[in-house]
């Protein structure tokens, strides 16, 4: 027998995130220098806060607030702010794929306009 409840039915594929080979490494680079500045405790903290920011995202992939210097993309930029305020992620949803893809990892200390000449349109 046929079940009457057609969701059942369909094959559930879970939502993941893929990280841009640039964005990992320059997020490793930076989690490296801050164990080094501030210490293994402060490292271990950001780790934890990129963790959960990820977690929120899988449940909610247009958490974060629009990019406004990457408005022009052909991508709807985003991005979450880690604890420290210094970090952030630059990310897009693609919903075809239902792919979260983390595009950047920003030092907010850096100049703006170099954000949208890294990030491919």
């Amino acid at each position: 027998m046929k079940s009457q409840w057609p969701y059942f039915e369909k094959t559930w594929q879970l939502m993941k995130i893929e990280w841009d080979v640039n964005a990992l490494s320059l997020w490793r680079r930076n989690l490296r220098e801050c164990v080094e500045e501030f210490g293994k405790k402060t490292g271990e903290k950001i780790l934890s806060d990129l963790e959960q920011k990820q977690k929120r995202l899988l449940k909610n992939p247009l958490l974060g607030h629009r990019e406004a210097i990457l408005m022009n993309c052909k991508k709807e930029y985003r991005s979450l702010l880690l604890r420290n305020k210094r970090y952030k992620i630059i990310y897009y949803y693609d919903e075809d794929k239902d792919v979260i893809f983390i595009a950047d990892f920003w030092d907010s200390k850096m100049d703006p306009k170099r954000l949208a000449n890294r990030i491919k349109k």
